[in-house]
């Protein structure tokens, strides 16, 4: 008897569980209405929207946060993204920009270019006054955004 009454009750709780979950997944209060953008300098709303593949009226307890965050972060501009249901129709995609911590500047070149910590090359934007310290006189040549730079002296003023 004990035995019958367990399985009725557990029963009872999988229909329960089953049928929120169905009512939550498909119900048109959930619908995804707001996408909210933020932190983003460079890369503008609509580049983040199609990077992140999300659509709006979807349901948002169908859609993966994670894949968001990993669709976004694949951007090379892209340091870290942060992406968060707020209930009950919006989804909050925080994205933070890679940006330079120091400015290279190279001997065979009038050019300045960005450096972060990591010793990635960041490109400068033209219409902005950078207020960093300024790495002189390095040889390196072919520099490419985003990519890393392995020459010795910089490491050197990177640990610096």
């Amino acid at each position: 008897m004990k035995k019958i009454s367990l399985i009725g009750i557990l029963a009872l709780v999988f229909l329960w569980v089953r049928t929120m979950e169905l009512f939550l997944t498909s119900s048109p209060w959930f619908e995804l209405k707001v996408l909210n953008i933020s932190g983003n300098e460079d890369l503008s709303k609509d580049e983040v929207l199609k990077l992140s593949g999300v659509r709006l009226e979807r349901n948002i307890f169908r859609i993966n946060l994670k894949d968001i965050e990993k669709r976004v972060e694949k951007d090379q501009r892209v340091k870290s993204v942060e992406v968060k249901r707020v209930f009950p129709q919006e989804i909050q995609v925080r994205v933070q920009e890679k940006k330079p911590d120091l400015l290279v500047n190279l001997k065979l070149s009038p050019k300045l270019y960005g450096l972060s910590v990591d010793g990635e090359i960041i490109p400068l934007k033209d219409s902005f006054s950078y207020d960093l310290p300024l790495i002189n006189g390095i040889k390196s040549q072919g520099l490419k955004p985003y990519s890393r730079i392995e020459d010795a002296e910089i490491q050197t003023a990177l640990t610096f």
